[in-house]
């Protein structure tokens, strides 16, 4: 259980539930529509995230789930917990990038100005690809985005494959162990009764 008062599973769930609200909302609501009365809210909250992550908004839900995952899952191996976290982030962090990484012909505002307009990786992308073409070339921050997206997925597969792998190994072996003695029994039974029919 959690410091708030929440265990792992709740904290899964509500990730799970915020992952399918976002979904809906980003699909059903568009930040550009004619909408009155309660639609308003709704719409003001869409061009929020629009401003924030551009056209990869829709990839937000699936990072919730991936961390709906992560806890859904997290047992006592907190090791592993937190590296799924950290490489979803990873992961999470390039698409906006992405984006955003061909607008190096502009400033910083521009970014903004861009993002506003919900086009490119929005505010989030933006800041991180800036900070990467501040530092590298254009052709260098791609490779990097490309190699921080390989290595996360590599990651992410390998956490829950290994998992998916020793449980399937681990029920292997306990339906192999129940035949064993299955049959040991089963023996043991035809040997009792030969000895009986023979008595």
């Amino acid at each position: 259980v959690s410091k708030n008062g929440l265990s792992s599973l709740g904290i899964a769930m509500i990730l799970g539930i915020c992952g399918i609200l976002f979904l809906l909302l980003f699909f059903c609501v568009s930040p550009a529509a004619d909408i009155s009365g309660a639609g308003v809210l709704l719409q003001y909250i869409v061009k929020i995230f629009v401003t924030l992550f551009g056209v990869t908004r829709y990839v937000l839900p699936f990072y919730l789930f991936l961390l709906a995952f992560a806890f859904f899952r997290k047992g006592q191996d907190h090791f592993r917990f937190v590296r799924f976290v950290i490489f979803s982030s990873l992961l999470f962090i390039t698409f906006p990038s992405f984006f955003c990484i061909d607008q190096s012909f502009i400033d910083f505002k521009g970014f903004m100005t861009v993002a506003s307009g919900g086009e490119g990786g929005g505010v989030f992308g933006g800041m991180f690809a800036y900070l990467l073409l501040l530092l590298f070339s254009e052709p260098v921050s791609v490779v990097i985005l490309i190699l921080l997206a390989f290595v996360s997925v590599l990651m992410l597969v390998n956490f829950s494959l290994l998992d998916y792998l020793r449980k399937k190994q681990d029920d292997l072996g306990e339906k192999i162990a129940e035949k064993k003695e299955a049959a040991r029994l089963a023996k043991e039974a035809a040997e009792a009764e030969a000895m009986a029919a023979e008595e």
